[in-house]
């Protein structure tokens, strides 16, 4: 259901876009903004949802401001050059969210793929989590909560590791969802297997400069969701051997 629901997204922000564009010059909606103002606040709540089930609050305080200013039940009056360029600024927000979204989207599945082939190219995949969002049909998917993939070796048995990238470490720190770590920890312990963070920092995610593989329990440890640079620093590995965990 999430790439059906960001689709959806996707193409009605396009409308939006050439509604807005567009309409004034054919004189679709003169001096008539409801149903424009109904559309937006839709949007906005969408996007808003999207942003949230990211963790991306800025963004999400952003949707949320946008949801109110075009909310259909109580009206602004602004003036007509006030709503054209809060239109615009609008716009430029759904835009940058949709293109970051999707590029850090992108970014985590080819940092997937990289873990899959230059560090376990010998393990064989259990499963690969497909990130299809937490609702379908309203039901739960329940797979969505498991690490990214589910690795087997014969000699070796059977671990879990969650993929992490970040083009740099924001204020020497990297930022770490114990709340999510905290389903990890139960998945490995209902499961009977190891689990760990593959993190990749710097460089692409076709190849990174920096390689940390941390076992799952240690960051979970840290007494605060951002774990220090230096904390990380014994559990960096060569990014361009197999490991044996």
């Amino acid at each position: 259901m999430e790439r059906n629901f960001k689709i959806i997204l996707i193409c009605l922000v396009i409308l939006w876009l050439l509604f807005v564009l567009v309409a004034p010059l054919f004189r679709f909606y003169a001096g008539n903004f409801a149903a424009l103002r109904v559309f937006v606040f839709v949007v906005a709540l969408l996007a808003a949802y999207t942003a949230y089930t990211a963790d991306r609050k800025i963004w999400l305080g952003l949707f949320v401001a946008i949801a109110i200013v075009f909310n259909p039940i109580i009206e602004f009056k602004f003036s007509r050059n006030i709503w054209q360029w809060i239109d615009f600024i609008s716009l430029a927000v759904f835009g940058a969210f949709t293109w970051d979204y999707y590029n850090n989207r992108r970014k985590g599945e080819l940092f997937e793929r990289y873990i899959v082939n230059n560090i376990f190219p010998d393990w064989e995949i259990v499963d690969w989590t497909k990130d299809r969002g937490h609702w379908a049909n309203g039901r739960v998917v329940e797979s969505d909560k498991n690490p990214d993939l589910t690795l087997k070796h014969r000699t070796k048995g059977i671990i879990a590791v969650e993929c992490k990238f970040r083009s740099y470490f924001h204020n020497g720190v990297f930022r770490w969802n114990k709340w999510q770590g905290k389903n990890y920890e139960n998945y490995g312990k209902k499961n009977n297997m190891r689990v760990f963070v593959a993190i990749g920092v710097g460089g692409s995610p076709r190849n990174p400069n920096r390689l940390f593989f941390c076992p799952l329990q240690e960051l979970n440890k840290c007494p605060s969701d951002f774990i220090p640079e230096n904390f990380l620093l014994k559990y960096k590995i060569n990014r361009s051997e197999p490991i044996n965990p």
